[in-house]
């Protein structure tokens, strides 16, 4: 089991993007709930829950901001002092478990279409379950991950 949680996987997502000062005329897609609910592979309320908590904790602060896939201002996240100095803490446990970080933002290599949608997320995460299955010879869970990664774009509302 692992020991890194969601809120550390935010950090290390938000990480990515301290070295760009909090700037209400351009943020990055991916410092948005949208955006880290994409990375993560989780839903967007979740991100949201998990964003509070850590900004409680005065890890994270927001702005609200144009961003590079938006017509109108969201709320950008970034890492205070707090969250920055967490960073090292949370790469060393998973060198540690020998976690790597594509095994955690699994969306990183996603098209942007796919990583702003969490449904679309979940359901690839569903398939890359499906090949595993499918590769070592198992058919049963194979057809499960489908079923559930069509289920995941039914689910997903009509524009």
């Amino acid at each position: 089991m692992s020991s890194i949680t969601v809120q550390d996987a935010v950090i290390l997502h938000l990480s990515r993007y301290s070295n760009k000062r909090p700037d209400i005329y351009s943020m990055p897609a991916d410092t948005t709930q949208d955006g880290i609910a994409g990375a993560l592979g989780i839903s967007r309320g979740h991100a949201s829950l998990e964003l509070k908590k850590l900004a409680d904790k005065k890890c994270v602060g927001s702005i609200v901001a144009h961003t590079s896939q938006s017509g109108r201002k969201r709320t950008a996240y970034y890492l205070e002092p707090r969250g920055r100095s967490a960073v090292p803490h949370i790469n060393e446990r998973m060198l540690k478990e020998n976690i790597t970080k594509e095994a955690i933002f699994i969306g990183y290599s996603f098209p942007d279409e796919v990583k702003m949608d969490p449904w679309k997320m979940r359901a690839m995460k569903e398939i890359e379950k499906a090949a595993e299955s499918l590769g070592s010879g198992r058919s049963l869970p194979t057809i499960i991950h489908l079923t559930l990664a069509i289920k995941e774009l039914a689910a997903r509302p009509e524009e």
